[in-house]
């Protein structure tokens, strides 16, 4: 069962979910690690006189609620996945930008990163705008995704907000950081996927792992004005990722979604690039139960089936959320989940992800 609500201080009821889900998970030994790493990441955030959460704060979750946890469900090994941010409530984006930028140093060393630093800095000279008001009229500068499994060391993961500058001037910057690294055949990939992506979606941000020795894979995030089904099997035909195109019509018609023209901003589209040549590419697709307006219960009864039909096991999922949220789930509205997604392709699996907004 989820933790008991801490009514004074909700980054203690989140440290405890850390360390049940570490026990869950079998990573007993990195509980306190992580629960350090997520408190030092949610300490303005989730601190008691932030409440109560609103979404003109943080885009995280529908709720407002900055933190999130997520299952990958069909992968052959479970992990641990949480995302969050840094910042004070009230906060103008350059100090919740710089404050990000000293926390960030923070966690690299607390994980033993410290060689990851040069192409970090790099990282971050090419995706933020060199004066933060850039990004102002937005909700999020840069998010924080940490990651755990057994026998492995934790994971960090950046996700930047890129809803600035012209379409090109985003293409560009992208495309130069991957040159940087030396991925030549990641821009082909790129190039060669966006052929047909154009027109109802527009890359705004990116999200990048941060290994021990450096920047590992990166994704490319799409906004979408709709999408038909007719859009999604020209492009996962032509990434030959046709086992993904009956699972993503099942998923917009489980949640209330026309397949001929979805709305606005529900569905999500993502592309995971290549980091070494010859790698295919990979293609996630989350949708935003705030945008169909699914509640809870219903959400479930809908990912078991979504799960069925995909021939995928969804009892983590099931486990984690009564671990993080608990009863009862809402009848009515989206509390706890947020986001259902499929995805495939890359090296891995055809997989689920359910994302979760812990109740705090």
């Amino acid at each position: 069962m989820a933790a008991e609500r801490t009514c004074l201080d909700p980054r203690a009821t989140l440290a405890e979910n850390v360390r049940t889900l570490c026990a869950y998970y079998g990573l007993a030994g990195e509980g306190e690690l992580l629960a350090d790493v997520v408190y030092r990441l949610t300490k303005e955030c989730l601190a008691p006189a932030a409440r109560p959460y609103w979404r003109s704060f943080s885009a995280i979750n529908g709720t407002g609620v900055p933190c999130q946890v997520s299952v990958s469900l069909g992968r052959s090994v479970r992990a641990l996945r949480l995302l969050t941010e840094v910042g004070t409530p009230g906060t103008c984006m350059a100090e919740r930008i710089r404050d990000s930028s000293v926390r960030l140093r923070e966690i690299i060393e607390l994980l033993g990163m410290h060689s990851a630093a040069p192409e970090v800095n790099e990282l971050f000279a090419r995706l933020l705008p060199k004066d933060p008001s850039g990004l102002g009229q937005w909700t999020g500068g840069i998010w924080f995704a940490v990651a755990a499994m057994a026998g492995r060391a934790p994971r960090l993961r950046l996700y930047i907000n890129q809803r600035w500058g012209t379409i090109a001037d985003r293409c560009r910057r992208l495309s130069r950081l991957l040159l940087d690294l030396n991925r030549p055949w990641a821009v082909l990939a790129w190039h060669d996927a966006a052929t047909f992506l154009a027109g109802s979606i527009v890359p705004y941000g990116a999200a990048v792992d941060i290994t021990p020795t450096g920047l590992g894979a990166i994704k490319i995030y799409y906004a979408s004005t709709g999408i038909s089904s007719r859009y999604w099997t020209i492009l996962l035909n032509n990434l030959h990722l046709q086992s993904l195109t009956r699972l993503v019509e099942q998923l917009l018609t489980r949640w209330g979604l026309d397949p001929a023209h979805s709305q606005a901003g529900a569905v999500l589209p993502s592309l995971v690039l290549p980091t070494h040549p010859n790698q295919p590419i990979g293609v996630k697709v989350d949708l935003s139960c705030n945008h169909t307006q699914v509640p809870d219960t219903e959400a479930i009864v809908q990912l078991s089936a979504l799960a069925t039909d995909a021939g995928i096991d969804p009892t983590e999922a099931l486990d984690v959320l009564d671990l993080v949220y608990g009863e009862p789930l809402s009848t009515m509205s989206v509390d706890a989940i947020q986001y259902i997604g499929v995805g495939g392709g890359g090296g891995e699996p055809i997989h689920l992800n359910v994302y979760i907004s812990p109740r705090l």
